[in-house]
């Protein structure tokens, strides 16, 4: 693993307008402005799940393969603040857009994303040039939750509904996706392996597809890797063979 006593490369913190706040992020590295990253970051739904969990990650990636990223909170989570209760599924996606839309040139890039935010991945592919996808214990959810507020898609009430993978339209998403494709699920959350089925079946036309697990609970897997150094060597190695630029 890379040591964490080398010199670390400086972030380059942005501020991005949305409605009435702005999404927190940064590049790395952040001494070569005119670079556009390689990949794009999504962190999941989880209260305490924000950019940093993939700060270690990150500088592995560009250290040892040479992989810029870019990585944000979305609103309700880390230093971009507000009451994720209100955003919706839709609304992370216009985030993740103006997001790419800053970022990314228009150029093509690959995503990495976690829980809510390989869906919100895979609607990014309806809008913007996604080369490459690594998917971390991914979660589908049906059209009729797209507006909901994230209060009532995480009650009880519909916590059924939202875990109806075959009603989801990210279904038909990856089924006209051409990129690589690396799916990571955690081996102490049963309820996610039909999901991942789900996409593999989906995934016919993907150019190469890589699948492993990694010991620990769905909602803690970042938090897990970065405390296990070969755990997230495995990571990284995965995610530069998926995302590696030719």
């Amino acid at each position: 693993m890379m040591a964490v006593a080398e010199k670390l490369c400086s972030l380059e913190p942005f501020f991005i307008e949305f409605e009435q706040s702005y999404l927190h992020g940064d590049m790395l590295p952040g001494e070569y402005g005119d670079v556009l990253p390689n990949i794009l970051f999504l962190h999941g739904e989880e209260h305490d799940e924000d950019r940093r969990q993939f700060f270690l990650l990150r500088q592995m990636l560009f250290k040892q393969y040479g992989l810029s990223s870019c990585v944000f909170d979305f609103i309700g989570h880390g230093s971009t603040g507000g009451d994720w209760r209100e955003s919706s599924l839709q609304q992370r996606t216009q985030q993740a857009g103006d997001i790419v839309d800053a970022c990314f040139d228009g150029q093509p890039f690959s995503i990495v994303a976690v829980g809510m935010g390989a869906y919100t991945a895979l609607k990014l592919m309806e809008m913007a040039s996604v080369r490459h996808l690594v998917l971390f214990v991914p979660k589908l959810y049906c059209r009729a939750l797209y507006t909901l507020s994230l209060a009532d898609i995480t009650s009880e009430r519909l916590d059924s509904c939202s875990c109806s993978v075959d009603q989801s339209d990210a279904l038909t998403i990856m089924q006209r996706f051409h990129g690589n494709l690396c799916l990571v699920a955690a081996e102490q959350e049963t309820g996610g392996s039909h999901v991942i089925e789900q996409l593999h079946e989906c995934s016919v036309n993907a150019d190469k597809y890589q699948q492993f697990s990694i010991p620990s609970k769905a909602s803690q897997i970042m938090e897990y890797a970065n405390n296990h150094p070969l755990i997230l060597r495995k990571i990284a190695d995965s995610i530069a063979d998926t995302c590696q630029v030719a």
